[in-house]
């Protein structure tokens, strides 16, 4: 993985908007246009150093800068270059509802592990109780419902 720059982060947030030559000019050079097309893509295919936010924002971006454009078509007359944007966008779209469902989907997993997990640890914890107290199993029960709900409730908070 590389490590990003302030450079990188003005690179990302002018791609959506800008060609790589005119990048290239808007950082006095810095780096050559084939140098700013080649750092966006190596920048948006490593997948770890953007978080989820990031990259729904580039995304977002995106597809605003294509509504821009495709206005601009539109405006002009010009329709067969405005559908050609206009259809990007919606497929940059898609992928944002799909991204979004992934990270239900993970979000789901990981709920669900982690309430197996506490649902384990509460158990050991009534085993424990019951085995090194000598509480009949009824009575710890008991404690558990009374318990329980103030976990939840500190959980919760």
């Amino acid at each position: 993985m590389s490590e990003t720059t302030a450079l990188d982060d003005k690179i990302l947030k002018l791609a959506p908007r800008m060609s790589p030559m005119e990048i290239s000019s808007e950082i006095n050079g810095v780096l050559s246009p084939s140098q700013v097309a080649a750092r966006v893509k190596e920048l948006l295919e490593s997948r770890d150093w953007l978080s989820v936010l990031e990259k729904k924002k580039i995304l977002n971006d995106r597809i605003w800068a294509m509504m821009d454009v495709y206005e601009r078509f539109a405006l002009d007359g010009n329709l067969k270059s405005a559908d050609v944007f206009l259809r990007a966008a919606k497929e940059l779209r898609q992928m944002l509802a799909e991204d979004s469902n992934a990270v239900d989907d993970q979000i789901t997993r990981v709920t669900s592990a982690y309430a197996e997990a506490m649902a384990k640890a509460i158990g050991a914890a009534l085993q424990m109780l019951m085995k090194r107290v000598r509480v009949p199993e009824e009575k710890a029960l008991a404690i558990l419902d009374e318990v329980i709900p103030v976990a939840v409730k500190e959980l919760e908070s």
